[in-house]
């Protein structure tokens, strides 16, 4: 995705979040979704002294079930909008 691309659609549960892309190929319109876990750098104060806010694809043990659903509720989406 470009720097300036925005997505279809993003969900979001606290920290975490999927997007979900659209781009054409062939004149056929594909999806995607990406999962990322927010998190806030305290030591990188460059943006505020309370730290600055970036973003992994990284998941801890107890974020697998949380991005778990969210995918689910992108793929639900995509198939949805795929079948109109």
């Amino acid at each position: 995705m470009s720097e300036n691309a925005k997505p279809e659609k993003q969900f979001r549960a606290g920290a975490l979040s999927v997007s979900v892309w659209k781009r054409t190929h062939n004149d056929e319109v594909l999806y995607n979704a990406t999962p990322q876990r927010a998190y806030l750098d305290k030591k990188d104060t460059s943006e505020s002294a309370e730290g600055t806010w970036k973003y992994t694809d990284s998941m801890g043990r107890d974020d697998l079930p949380i991005i778990a659903a969210l995918l689910n509720t992108a793929f639900s989406l995509i198939v949805v909008t795929q079948t109109k």
